[in-house]
């Protein structure tokens, strides 16, 4: 049992200045740049030829509405009917402002208070 060959062998070393994978890539590198540098100067763009340059065209979109804006709705008890209250007692909408008065903002103030 003792006399009989090893089951896997050693491959002999190669003794080499670089390795085939780094020499392969410095090639694929100076490949890239040599291309870049051929296009850079050979490109197979025309030149436009130089046109004055066209008159300012603009438009003008106002932001403020040109109409008056209704307001915000009225409350429920605020809207008008056709038909009289049906007793003297009746809420009626005297604290609703007058239709087409105009709306007040409220007052400005600082915050915080």
């Amino acid at each position: 049992m003792a006399d009989h060959a090893p089951a896997v062998r050693r491959r002999p070393t190669l003794q080499r200045g670089l390795p085939r994978q780094a020499l392969i890539l410095v090639l694929l590198i100076a490949v890239a740049f040599g291309t870049a540098i051929y296009m850079g100067v050979r490109h197979p763009y025309q030149t436009p030829a130089a046109q004055p340059p066209e008159p300012l065209r603009m438009t003008v979109i106002p932001l403020a509405p040109q109409t008056a804006v209704p307001g915000p709705r009225a409350p429920s008890s605020c809207t008008r009917t056709a038909r009289p209250p049906s007793s003297p007692s009746a809420p009626t909408a005297s604290h609703c402002p007058p239709t087409g008065a105009p709306r007040t903002s409220p007052t400005a103030r600082s915050w915080p208070p």
